[in-house]
Order: structure tokens, then sequence, then C-alpha cells
């Protein structure tokens, strides 16, 4: 009797901590349960489940499925539903499908999960034949498991599959709800179907939606995305009271469409009507100015948001130090470098390549590097990051190493990652490492060369005085050319005192670009190093008719 009691008061504080969701202790109460000799029922085994779901601890869950086969409660229906959402919640996806065959009775919920689960993580085939499955068994989906779908693809980038299935639950008469079309927007945003997106807008209407904060934010943020500002601004506009997230999401889609002034306007006009703005739109207007060249109001607002008491999180930092970069703000990137440190987001893969790019801007590319070792974590991003720092600094050998300590680490190059090598090359004089690199590209790696990769090509046998090779290629380009090319192109011509290939390139750079006067000044500077001034004469005349003057030179010294 005593002991029925302390199984009863042990299970009674198991409930209340869950409730309170505190749990780990609810694990710790139950392993005290366990060595008591206690046996769980049907009623506190999917609580302990639940806890184990909540801490992504999947040994403590394999254990207490191992718990509920030794005590035959594997077949309560209860049980077996809480152990599908663990293995779902812990990505173990084929655990959760062996179980979910092995149930006498599944219901929709736990297919539904299941479903979810394999659209979140983008394995898409298997998600179709889960939904298949689901409905040859005779469960019968619902709103539930469409909207798992539209938001699971959405959350992998399946963005054409999160929409289609939007379709699809629409053409079988399932009504979507306010969950359904706030997870479908984003995806169309990011399709840039502004079609969709205006049927959607319209069914929002038609249902009465257009007070739902939810929906609204994500209205907002799919014009935005489908570079409709006006279509944006008055959905906003027609808002009955201001919302955070839909401040947010202005912000950001006037900062995307390149309207930085304007995003910092209304984050000022938010700001002085009292609004508890939160970090997720501080962090949104610094993106706004750092994104568009105004680094130093990305700064300014960076030191108003922690005198107003806004602690950055690890999406600001990223955000803020690529102006530091660009200004060489060193001090300030060194003061968001020690922030991200005491807040311990410094680990994090976003915030470390931010650093890098930082650190490598500002002339530090030992600290870059010393950034780069210390990264518990990296990305495509990091490997760029100091590829690119490498690759400014002139450092070709340096570049190189990381370039195939990337591969051997199974990290796959990118366009970006070949532009770094190539600039690298090209700086260092690297004519026959670069043709090489460049000839890998589509060989190796599948990958098509873009115009930037053309341009260091360019500025690669340009700089090894190999002016014809150099416009034999930008005549076999698989697109045409534009002024970067060119440029680099007239540059080296001017280097060379190339007459011939420099008036081909400078005609082209008149036509593309008539208004830049650097371009003028090359090619004058080409007929000056052969003394032909009356083709300077005619090329000053030509600036002089369209109003061009030369840019007086600068120092940053």
């Amino acid at each position: 009797m005593q002991k029925s009691s302390s199984s009863s008061s042990i299970q009674s504080l198991i409930y209340a901590c869950s409730k309170l969701n505190n749990f780990e202790q609810v694990l710790s109460l139950f392993s005290r349960m366990l060595y008591q000799g206690h046996v769980p029922d049907a009623f506190i085994l999917p609580t302990v489940v639940k806890a184990c779901t909540a801490l992504s601890n999947i040994k403590a869950g394999r254990q207490a499925h191992g718990i509920a086969s030794v005590s035959g409660l594997d077949s309560d229906p209860y049980v077996q539903s809480s152990l599908v959402h663990m293995y779902v919640k812990c990505s173990q996806l084929k655990d959760a499908r062996k179980l979910l065959d092995a149930m006498s009775e599944p219901d929709v919920v736990s297919w539904s999960a299941l479903v979810s689960g394999y659209a979140r993580v983008g394995h898409v085939s298997e998600a179709k034949e889960a939904f298949e499955d689901m409905e040859r068994k005779g469960i019968e989906p619902n709103v539930v498991s469409s909207n798992g779908l539209i938001a699971g693809f959405n959350q992998s980038g399946c963005y054409s599959e999160s929409a289609l299935m939007f379709q699809m639950m629409r053409s079988r008469g399932l009504k979507p709800n306010g969950t359904g079309i706030s997870s479908v927007l984003p995806a169309v945003g990011d399709l840039e179907d502004l079609i969709l997106g205006n049927q959607i807008h319209g069914y929002v209407i038609k249902m009465g939606w257009g007070s739902d904060k939810c929906i609204v934010s994500a209205l907002i943020d799919m014009y935005g995305k489908c570079r409709c500002s006006s279509q944006m601004s008055r959905v906003f506009d027609e808002m009955d009271e201001l919302d955070i997230g839909a401040c947010s999401a202005l912000i950001s889609g006037l900062s995307r469409n390149g309207l930085a002034d304007k995003a910092l306007m209304v984050f000022r006009q938010f700001k002085d009507k009292g609004m508890d703005l939160n970090v997720v739109s501080w962090t949104s207007v610094i993106a706004a100015c750092s994104q568009n060249g105004k680094d130093m109001e990305a700064l300014d607002l960076f030191r108003e948001m922690q005198i107003a008491g806004v602690k950055p999180n690890s999406v600001t930092i990223p955000c803020i130090l690529p102006a530091c970069g660009n200004t060489a703000a060193l001090m300030h990137g060194k003061a968001a470098h020690g922030f991200s440190i005491r807040s311990g987001i410094s680990g994090d893969v976003y915030v470390g390549s931010a650093l890098i790019d930082m650190y490598a801007k500002c002339g530090r590319i030992k600290i870059s590097r010393l950034c780069f070792d210390r990264m518990p974590t990296r990305n495509l991003v990091s490997w760029n990051a100091i590829l690119g720092g490498y690759a400014m600094h002139g450092k070709a050998k340096e570049a190189i190493e990381i370039f195939h300590l990337m591969q051997r680490s199974g990290q796959k190059p990118d366009l970006v990652s070949f532009t770094g090598i190539l600039s690298a090359c090209s700086q260092s004089g690297l004519t026959e490492e670069g043709q090489c690199y460049f000839n890998s590209m589509f060989r190796e790696h599948g990958i098509e060369a873009g115009v930037e990769h053309y341009t260091c090509m360019v500025s690669l046998l340009g700089r090894a005085g190999k002016l014809e090779e150099a416009y034999s290629m930008i005549k076999k380009m698989p697109f045409e050319p534009n002024g970067c090319v060119w440029g680099a192109l007239l540059s080296f011509c001017r280097v060379h005192n190339n007459i011939a290939l420099g008036e081909i390139a400078a005609k082209q750079l008149f036509r593309l670009d008539p208004s830049n006067p650097g371009n003028y000044i090359l090619l004058s500077n080409i007929y000056a190093s052969k003394g032909k001034w009356r083709e300077v004469d005619r090329v000053r005349g030509m600036m002089n008719k369209i109003g061009l003057r030369k840019n007086p030179g600068c120092s940053w010294i």
C-alpha cells in the first residue's frame, strides 16, 4: 500500500513538472520511479515520451520505447502515437515509419506528423508516398495534414512543392485556414509567383482574414519578395492597428527592393510613435542599411539599439559586421566580436563567417584565419569567406591551400569559391593555375562559368600580356559580355599600350556605360602613350560633348 502511494506521488510530480515544461525533472523523476521498482502505466509513459521529444533526447526516448515493449504498453494507441511524434521530432523518420506501419489503428494525427516530418527535411518522394499510403489505408487527410506538408516543404526550401500542395488542397475541397495561408505565402514569395500571390490575397479578403496579424505579415513579406513595393505598402496601410511583425516585414521588404532610405524613414516613424520595437525590427533596419551601402547609418543604429536596451542576437551580428568591414571600422568590428563572445553566439556559423569577412576587409587576415580555425562547425559560406579574404590580400598560395582543404573536408565549391580562387590567381599572375581551375569548373564540378569568372580570366590573361587570348575568350562567351569584362580588357590594354584592342573594348564600354569618364580617360591614355595627340583630343572632345569630367584623384590616407 505504501509502495502504491509512493508511485502515485511520483506520478503526480511528473504530471506537474510536465505542465510546467520542466522536462529535465520529468526524466529525473521517472528514473527514480523505475529505481524504486514502480511499473509505468499507459498514462505516465506518454508524458515521459513527451519530455524526451521536447528535449530532443533520442537516447532516453529509445529507452522509453524499450520499457513500453517489455511492459506490453507498446500496443496502446496513446503510447504508440507519442512514440511516433518523438521519432519524427528527433528526425528518426525510418523508426517513425516502422512503428506507424506496425500500429493496428494508426490515426490521422500520427500520419500527419510523419508526412510533415518528411517534408521538413526535404524528402519529397517519401512525403508524397506517405501521404498516398495514408489515403490507401482509408485515413482521410485533413487541413492539419495539408498544413504540415505545406509548412514542411517551405522550411526545407522545396517552395514549388509547398505551392503545389496548397493548390492540391484547394482542388480537393479542403478549405485552408490561417495557418495554411501563413505557411504557403513565404514559399510563393521565394518563387516570385505574383499571380498565385494575388489569388491567395483575394482569398484572404474573401474570408475576412485581413486583420489576422500573421497573414498580413506574410502578405507583406510575399509582395516584398515579388518586388511589388507599392502593393506591400498598401497591405500595411490597410492594417487596423500596427503590429511589430508587420513592421519588420515592411522594413525587410523595402530593403529587399533597394529602398533603404524609405526603410530607415519608416523605422524612425515607428520609433517616434513609441512602438515597442524588438530585436527583429532593429535587425531588419540594420540589414537594410548594411546591404544598401549605408554603412555609417547601420553602425549608428547598432549603437542606438544597445542604448535602447535591445540585445543583438546571432542574426544581428552578421548584419552589422559587413558595415564594419566596408568602412574599415576595426574598433566597431572588434566590439561586435567581443559582444558575440560574451553572449555565447561566437560559435554560430554565420557569426563566425561574418567575422572572417570583416577582419579580412579591415586588413587583419591573420585574425581572420584565427577565427576560421576556431569555428566549431563550418559551412560553404565560412570556406568562401576565408578564401575570398586571402584573394583580397593577394595571398594566392594560401587561397589555393584553402581551396583544396575545403574539398578534402567534403565541402563542394560553388560559383563564389571559383570567383575567389580565380581572383587570387589573377592578382598573383598564376596564369596556368588559373586556367586549370577555370577549365575544371564544368569538367569536374558541373558548374557553368558566370560573367564574374570570365572577368577574372580576362584580368588573368591581360596581366600576363595575353591580350589576344583574352579577347578570343570574350568572343567565345556563351552570353553577352558586360562592362566589367570589357573594362578589364581595356585596363590591361592601357598597361600594355595595345591600341587596336583598346579601341574595341572602349567602343563596347561607350555603348554599355556612356556616362563613365574612366573609360574615356583610359582610351585617351593609350593614345597618349603612343603619341597620338589628335586621337587624344578627339576622345577629350567626346567627353566635353557629353558633359563628362575626369573624377579628381583621392587618397584613403
